[in-house]
């Protein structure tokens, strides 16, 4: 009788994982297509989609150890751009508990600057 109350116990506790898993896998898929997006927006100097990705208070860490931009000045200096291009090599993408906010960090690849990594936060709105 006790194997089969185990049993059942980790049934219940998969079954009731598998439920929460699906939706984390959905709003993972979700947040990596923002990110593609992100990046799809900055290769083609489609400023608007870009900065409108980021909310007004946003910073954005470059690759130098010296580059800090608040978004204004970032978007100033884009708008002399044509855009940049990364592609993302792998991400990681983790969730609060609730699933309204997350953080990533993914190795980006670009023919024109190499090997770097982008990190970031996204909140649900």
């Amino acid at each position: 009788m006790k194997i089969v109350y185990i049993l059942a116990v980790i049934i219940i506790i998969q079954f009731t994982y598998a439920q929460d898993s699906t939706g984390v896998g959905t709003d993972i898929t979700e947040i990596g297509r923002v990110l593609d997006g992100y990046h799809a927006a900055a290769a083609v100097g489609d400023w608007d989609t870009y900065f409108d990705l980021m909310s007004d208070d946003a910073v954005f860490i470059g690759t130098d150890a010296s580059e800090r931009w608040v978004k204004q000045e970032f978007r100033a200096y884009a708008l002399n751009r044509s855009g940049w291009v990364y592609d993302s090599v792998s991400r990681h993408i983790n969730l609060t508990p609730d699933g309204m906010s997350a953080w990533f960090d993914e190795i980006l690849d670009s023919f024109s600057y190499g090997t770097s990594r982008g990190t970031g936060v996204l909140i649900r709105t």
